[in-house]
């Protein structure tokens, strides 16, 4: 699997997966973005990191935060796609991500 953005977003995106049968003795390719699938997001990107891996900690803290947001779409396994959660943060809770921190988000609509 192919990860943009695996060592440097909170958030990485699926972009190409690759599966080998051993059994019938083929392999196929998924691209993700480019073609018939859609990116999908990787999250809890820290249980599959450890201490050594560059900006473990804010990972770790990234993904306790989010986890703490309990947003149900997350809990089935899957999760929703990245602009799915941004609205749901947005919406939900006021949020917004910038990195692999969450801030206030900004009102869309100006007081009168």
């Amino acid at each position: 699997m192919t990860y943009e953005g695996f060592t440097t977003q909170p958030i990485p995106m699926l972009r190409e997966r690759v599966k080998i049968n051993l059994r019938q003795r083929t392999v196929d390719f998924f691209d993700y973005g480019y073609g018939d699938y859609d990116p999908q997001p990787l999250y809890w990107k820290s249980r599959l990191i450890d201490a050594s891996f560059p900006d473990y900690g804010k990972q770790e803290s990234f993904d306790k935060r989010l986890s703490g947001l309990n947003i149900p779409e997350l809990a089935d396994g899957h999760g929703p796609s990245l602009e799915n959660l941004t609205d749901l943060l947005r919406i939900n809770h006021e949020l917004t991500i910038k990195g692999y921190r969450f801030f206030k988000a900004q009102s869309a609509i100006a007081p009168s």
